[in-house]
């Protein structure tokens, strides 16, 4: 199929999403984990108030939130972007990040909890609160340059995502989700 597509002088774009299905048979899951039990500074995942990673519910079902502040998670995230692990794809695939204002289905107020922890390598923690507005914005960098990095730098890459922040257009497009043209949507 992506031969067709390339010879046709088209392109794809695949979803990608921050939560993670937290199932032992999903490598980025089990992976991620993996890190953390043997780095304490590499949370790869937002962690909740007791110092454990962060559930709540989305797409897949229970997941986990990828921790964008670490620099740890977004070295182990762009390299999920590479051809041996995100299996299928070539240089035609471009990607779109949904989902990351971060959204939590069953929560409250429609996202993880503000007391949530993210962790920085130096150790300091932060709550999401205090960077709530720039998770999308950090997802959204960090995938861009992932798939920079995935062809050498020798492709232009494009990403679209749904949340973004300031300095956002500088890593690729934005859309505004999932509204309608209705003044309440305003």
């Amino acid at each position: 199929m992506n031969d067709q597509i390339e010879s046709n002088q088209r392109r794809l774009v695949a979803i990608t999403d921050p939560h993670i299905a937290s199932k032992d048979d999903n490598f980025v899951y089990r992976d991620g984990i993996l890190i953390e039990d043997s780095d304490p500074l590499s949370q790869i995942f937002v962690h909740n108030c007791d110092n454990e990673v962060f559930f709540g519910v989305c797409w897949p079902g229970q997941s986990a939130w990828v921790d964008y502040l670490n620099e740890n998670a977004r070295t182990y995230w762009r390299g999920l972007y590479a051809y041996d692990k995100f299996v299928g794809t070539t240089s035609i695939y471009s990607f779109w990040n949904d989902m990351n204002e971060p959204s939590v289905f069953e929560a409250e107020q429609g996202t993880m909890p503000l007391q949530s922890k993210h962790l920085l390598v130096d150790g300091t923690s932060i709550k999401h609160r205090d960077i709530h507005n720039a998770y999308g914005a950090l997802m959204h960098r960090t995938t861009h340059q992932a798939v920079l990095e995935r062809d050498n730098y020798q492709n232009r890459a494009f990403v679209l995502t749904r949340s973004f922040f300031t300095g956002s257009q500088k890593h690729g497009a934005y859309w505004t989700g999932d509204n309608t043209a209705t003044v309440s949507e305003l």
